[in-house]
């Protein structure tokens, strides 16, 4: 995991050049950018309010609370006009126009947010929904990996767990391009102003690379200790792999969009991806949590035998089987590795028809959004499962 640390993936460099080369002198009257990765209009009954205030538990919730469901506030940026160095030449009577150009505007340098405060901001805005910011195959898993953070049961290697949730929150910011508030569907989407983005990518890279190097680190450690990594942190292992092999896929499809490839960056993230993908192999591709049923009462004990964990485990499940067999989502060549070595042998426990967690939260699901799984714990099933019989087992 060494070789990750020898270049700049984040493109920090390239952003300070970028914006010394680009930015002049602020001048006008300064103004305040209001982004939000979800807006109230696009959410579910949005023009009922009632309702919204009524829901006690929304499925897209990422946090652990039994409180009302409420739209997360918008991060608030105050902005100032500049003029293009390309057009510092030019007639002064183009002055009004170049700054009514919603392009070029950046934020003074003291207006700045703290990394602190957009770290906060990012934790409460995925915290009420796990689309914000992070996509809906890796916002379940970060929805499992908070509410496994929060559970009160003292559960091993949470530090670890919290590290790979702030650093896929700040990662969120990095490449979301900053979506403006909006309040009405018929509103255009727009995004922040090029210099704004690049502004908070370098303030939020900073914290992106110090979490980044703890928690490799300490994944590292763990993983190749000469005694194994143990049997009570493999759940949590899991749960921090996916987060970061899929944080690397996002980085890689990013900076393959780019203009110049990014002078390498893609092969650096491609790099990262496979190798995560292989270390996941080879710890759970003879047994997988998928595998598990977690509903049992030996593998509840794993998750402090907290229900609102099972809920998440539940909702996983189910966004995992989607994502593997129905929308294609893998299906680029940089998803080679990761179609051979993981999704081809996951898939095979994922038949609805033999997975009575899938079909039970469904059910429940419809029937009753809070219901709790007590009486699956203790059912008894005809098809056989890993966890059945005999003590849980991860391939160490």
């Amino acid at each position: 995991m060494d070789v990750r640390f020898t270049a700049d993936i984040w493109g920090r460099d390239r952003d300070v050049s970028w914006l010394k080369t680009e930015i002049t002198s602020l001048y006008g009257p300064k103004k305040v950018l209001r982004i939000s990765p979800v807006s109230f209009c696009d959410q579910p009954a949005s023009d009922n309010p009632r309702y919204q205030a009524n829901q006690q538990w929304h499925y897209t919730r990422a946090g652990g609370e039994d409180k009302p469901w409420r739209v997360a506030a918008p991060l608030e940026l105050e902005i100032q006009a500049f003029q293009p160095r390309s057009n510092q030449d030019a007639d002064p009577s183009t002055t009004e126009t170049l700054s009514d150009d919603p392009e070029f505007y950046a934020i003074p340098e003291k207006s700045l947010p703290s990394l602190e405060t957009l770290e906060v901001w990012a934790l409460n805005t995925t915290r009420q929904h796990r689309r914000a910011l992070v996509g809906g195959f890796q916002g379940a898993f970060l929805s499992l990996a908070r509410r496994y953070c929060e559970c009160e049961t003292d559960l091993p290697m949470k530090e670890l767990v919290w590290k790979a949730v702030r650093l896929s929150c700040l990662h969120g910011i990095w490449h979301s391009g900053l979506p403006q508030e909006r309040n009405s569907r018929q509103e255009p989407k727009r995004y922040a102003p090029p210099a704004v983005q690049r502004q908070i990518a370098i303030i939020v890279s900073k914290g992106i690379v110090e979490l980044e190097i703890a928690t490799l680190s300490q994944l590292q450690k763990t993983i190749f200790d000469p005694k194994g990594p143990g049997n009570g942190n493999m759940l949590p292992i899991w749960t921090c792999l996916w987060l970061l092999l899929l944080t690397y896929r996002e980085t890689n499809e990013f900076w393959s969009r780019q203009d110049g490839s990014g002078d390498g960056l893609p092969d650096l993230s491609q790099h990262m991806y496979d190798m995560l993908v292989s270390i996941y192999s080879g710890l759970f591709g003879p047994s997988s949590p998928l595998r598990l049923n977690w509903l049992k009462s030996d593998v509840f004990d794993l998750f402090g035998r907290d229900t609102l964990i099972t809920e998440r485990m539940g909702a996983l499940k189910s966004e995992i089987k989607a994502t593997y067999k129905e929308d294609g989502r893998f299906n680029h060549p940089r998803d080679a590795l990761l179609r051979s070595l993981i999704l081809a042998k996951e898939a095979k426990c994922l038949k609805s028809i033999s997975d009575p967690l899938a079909v039970k939260y469904i059910e429940s699901h419809m029937s009753s959004p809070t219901k709790a799984y007590y009486d699956l714990r203790h059912e008894s099933h005809t098809q056989h499962l890993p966890s059945g019989n005999g003590p849980i087992f991860f391939v160490e």
